[in-house]
C-alpha cells in the first residue's frame, strides 16, 4: 500500500514541468502532496533565485508535523507487537 502511494506521489510531482502547466482544478491535489511542495520550494530557490513563499513553507512544516504525530501515534499503539513484525 505504501509503495503504491509513493509511486503515485512521485508521478504527481512537478519536476520536469512547471506548476503553472497544471490545470486549475487539480491545484488542490498538488497542494496536499508534501513532495510536490518540497520540489516547488527547491525550484523557486534553484531556478528562479527567489525565496519560497511563506504559504509553501508553512505547508511543508505542517505536513511534516502531521506525519510526525501520525507516526508517533501508530508506533505507540503498535509498540507492544512491534517486535513481532521485525
Amino acid at each position: 500500500m505504501v509503495e503504491s502511494i509513493n509511486t503515485i506521489l512521485f508521478w504527481l510531482v512537478p519536476i520536469f514541468y512547471s506548476f503553472d502547466d497544471i490545470p486549475q482544478r487539480y491545484h488542490v491535489v498538488y497542494r496536499f502532496n508534501p513532495v510536490a511542495a518540497l520540489v516547488l520550494a527547491l525550484r523557486s530557490i534553484l531556478l528562479d533565485s527567489t525565496a519560497p513563499r511563506m504559504v509553501l513553507l508553512l505547508q511543508l512544516a505542517s505536513s511534516s508535523l502531521f506525519m510526525l504525530v501520525l507516526g508517533l501515534f501508530v508506533f505507540r499503539r503498535l509498540k507492544e507487537r512491534f517486535y513481532d513484525y521485525l
